[in-house]
């Protein structure tokens, strides 16, 4: 970790204190960019060159950008080392500008603590960051309550708590397998795999998901019963849950510290599925219209689901699939 500059080299600010400024500038368009990675080594670059030359307060500033930077690529012990630094040497008598950092670092800290699940000290940060006064209260609101939700999920799974398990699987629903796909007319084998279903002819579709500016394709089959105006309804749920089940968890590795919620923009830990059947026109497709989302269950997931069902209900005139 940098040590502070000295008063003689604040004092100094020509060329160290320039490129130190041009290399974070550098490292702020790539953080906007989302490319955390390539922000990360520009904001070390910094660091390590210019820790003991540079203003303190742009040192500071630079080691709380690279802890938002550990924050999105999910290095939680490496962002708490660097927010309890900037922490540390914030400046006696504060200024409005260290203030507000010492603030961000609190935060920080925070979110880093409840990834590492140590709730405790996630909540001890966030009171630093109420006491600071220079922070949001809604902010702090919304990430109380999602610390203190999942500490109280933690607890209740350890404890074997079955109303807990059963809430846990309620706001996690791709963590099991879908129920088989049900005949309306007579009872028929569990369908294995939408690629392969039993009996029924079947013909391919295309199932797209969307994700913010994301698109994925995949190739699927459906029996032919179902490419019809006026498909049973059962059924049609069951194979697109399938379809969900299926590819939830590959989507959720590629957007792994890229998206963010669509309420409140934190980074987003779970996805909310959509799936919209269009199987009845040519060429057949499903496109699902799949929302990122910070915490299962949470405020931002019911607010999501019910715009999602609002839409739905006025496309389709469907209440919003249940998935």
């Amino acid at each position: 970790m940098p040590k502070p500059a000295t008063k003689a080299q604040n004092g100094t600010t020509g060329s160290a204190e320039e490129l130190a400024q041009a290399l974070k500038a550098t490292g702020n368009t790539h953080f906007s960019a989302k490319r955390f990675e390539q922000a990360l080594r520009i904001y070390s670059e910094v660091i390590d060159k210019y820790g003991d030359k540079a203003a303190s307060e742009t040192v500071r500033t630079v080691v709380c950008n690279r802890a938002a930077c550990y924050l999105e690529l999910a290095q939680y012990q490496r962002c708490v080392i660097d927010c309890q630094h900037v922490i540390s040497t914030a400046p006696e008598p504060s200024t409005s500008t260290s203030a507000k950092l010492t603030c961000k670092a609190y935060f920080r800290l925070a979110r880093a603590y409840k990834g590492l699940g140590d709730f405790a000290k996630a909540l001890e940060a966030l009171e630093g960051y109420r006491k600071d006064g220079e922070g949001s209260a809604e902010d702090e609101k919304k990430l109380r309550e999602e610390i203190v939700t999942e500490q109280r999920m933690k607890e209740r799974k350890a404890n074997g708590d079955d109303r807990g398990e059963l809430r846990y699987k309620r706001q996690h629903p791709y963590s099991q397998a879908p129920p088989p796909l049900a005949s309306s007319s007579k009872p028929s084998p569990p369908l294995a795999s939408p690629l392969k279903p039993s009996g029924p002819k079947t013909i391919p579709i295309d199932y797209m998901v969307l994700v913010e500016d994301d698109k994925y394709n995949f190739t699927e089959e459906v029996p032919e019963s179902l490419c019809v105006p006026h498909p049973p309804v059962e059924d049609s749920k069951n194979v697109l849950m399938q379809f969900v089940y299926k590819h939830h968890h590959e989507l959720m590795r590629k957007g792994k510290g890229r998206w963010r919620c669509v309420e409140c923009g934190m980074p987003a830990t779970q996805l909310r599925h959509s799936p919209l059947s269009y199987l009845h026109v040519q060429p057949p497709r499903v496109v699902d219209l799949a929302q990122p989302l910070c915490v299962s269950g949470g405020p931002c997931d019911l607010a999501a689901k019910k715009f999602i069902e609002d839409e739905m209900r006025e496309v389709h005139g469907l209440e919003g699939l249940k998935l």
